[in-house]
């Protein structure tokens, strides 16, 4: 009975602390409500886990798209990037405070021997959902007063993209719902006339898309709330109520993906044939983002590439490399997506909840061990091909300290994941997101 016990604990820690960690108000609420989780890094072991949940729900990206967006002025979007910046240094001085409150409260039930207590645990991350809340508002509100009458026109638009991003960065969002066909035709980087042609079809997708996304969110925020009240100290009744909010999630979900589904084949009868093939692929590169961009290997390959100081035969082999890893990327990119897509398909509308995410074995497994082997092979030629000075002027490669080859940031590793092991370790992109991830909604 105390086996079963603990394995609710378990389990139910790790799904609270994901829903609270993915749950967060936003901006102003198209009717129907709901706010978007949010942007950051990954949580220690539960990087992958909780996708970009603990960092800043306004992204130094985000800013340079609504740049683009709104059409700012250099001028109006150095202000925006300072006002992101400062909401930024704040979100994260928060949560390593979260970060040190959850350990003691951890390290103090290890020293009692008692079980953990779940409100204690999870009470800081109350505070620091606010806290991040707060911020995002302010981040847009500041950006919103920088706008002229004419950019304002746009602000609808903006708001809905940026649901849409927050949704699309989260652990509970599936391939099909991190899907943004707005974004994927951007990527096109279509011929002005031609991009126009697409603009009813894209206007109808964003009102028909945004509705969905607001009401995934409303149940995701829901499950916050439900989480926290549901079952008092009891780890079973808890549990069974996070599973019942994880069902009306999971419905939720389902809409947004069929909002895709049906607008995909709509956007394309809107581009010219021609245009057909390249829009199939971006529409991919979107539904799966984390895979399709770029890892480490490929950021210092175009770092080394512009050395100024490399000698012409340095040139020739770097280039000879950079060929060569773009053509075996694409087939270990596409391998991984396929083997996440039939994982999803395999797991559409099963209960297993959050369990895929520890997943050490099987095909996607072993597709994001393949690209990160590669990915660190090519890292070791890279070196070889440079002085050590040179070396040192690499962008660092992520999953463990220090600098050059296999330093990093951390963060790629999803729990049971090593770099280099079978776990659900990241493959070499960004920690979080898409990696480490596994019974999502179907």
């Amino acid at each position: 009975m105390m086996q079963r016990a603990s394995l609710f604990l378990v389990r139910g820690l790790a799904v609270a602390t994901a829903i609270v960690a993915i749950s967060s108000t936003s901006l102003a609420q198209p009717p129907g409500g709901g706010g978007p989780p949010g942007g950051g890094r990954g949580m220690g072991g539960f990087g992958g886990m909780l996708g970009n949940a603990n960092g800043p729900a306004v992204t130094t990206e985000d800013i340079n798209r609504y740049a683009k967006l709104l059409n700012l002025s250099e001028e109006q979007t150095t202000r925006a990037r300072a006002l992101q910046s400062a909401q930024e240094q704040k979100v994260n001085a928060e949560w390593q405070k979260v970060q040190d409150q959850m350990r003691a409260a951890r390290d103090a039930a290890r020293e009692s021997g008692e079980r953990p207590d779940m409100q204690a645990m999870l009470k800081p991350m109350q505070g620091f959902r606010a806290l991040r809340a707060e911020q995002e508002k302010a981040v847009l509100s500041g950006l919103k007063g920088l706008l002229t009458a004419e950019q304002a026109a746009s602000w609808t638009r903006l708001e809905r993209a940026h649901r849409r991003e927050q949704l699309g960065r989260t652990m509970l969002a599936s391939s099909m719902e991190r899907l943004d066909l707005t974004a994927a035709v951007d990527s096109m980087n279509l011929p002005k006339d031609i991009r126009e042609r697409t603009g009813a079809a894209l206007a109808q997708y964003e009102a028909d898309m945004d509705k969905e996304v607001a009401a995934r969110l409303a149940a995701t925020e829901a499950a916050q709330g439900g989480m926290l009240a549901g079952g008092g100290a009891d780890p079973e009744a808890r549990q069974q109520a996070m599973e019942d909010a994880m069902d009306k999630i999971r419905a939720a979900s389902r809409k947004v993906q069929d909002v895709n589904r049906r607008h995909i084949p709509k956007v394309q009868a809107s581009l010219p044939a021609e245009y057909h093939p390249l829009y199939t692929k971006a529409v991919r590169q979107s539904r799966f983002s984390d895979v399709y961009r770029p890892s480490g290997a490929a950021r210092q390959l175009e770092a080394a590439a512009e050395f100024s100081d490399l000698t012409e035969q340095q040139k020739k082999d770097i280039a000879a490399l950079r060929s060569a890893y773009e053509k075996q990327i694409a087939t270990l990119n596409d391998k991984l997506t396929i083997a996440m897509e039939k994982d999803e398909a395999g797991r559409a509308g099963d209960d297993r909840g959050f369990g895929g995410g520890f997943q050490q074995e099987g095909p996607v497994a072993d597709a994001r061990r393949d690209k990160r082997d590669f990915d660190r092979e090519t890292s070791e030629k890279l070196t070889k091909l440079l002085t050590p000075e040179q070396a040192t002027r690499l962008p660092r490669m992520q999953g463990a300290p220090g600098g050059g080859p296999g330093g990093g940031r951390g963060g790629d590793q999803a729990p049971g994941g090593g770099r280099g092991g079978r776990g659900g370790g990241g493959d070499g992109n960004q920690g979080g997101g898409q990696r480490g991830r596994g019974g999502r909604p179907g």
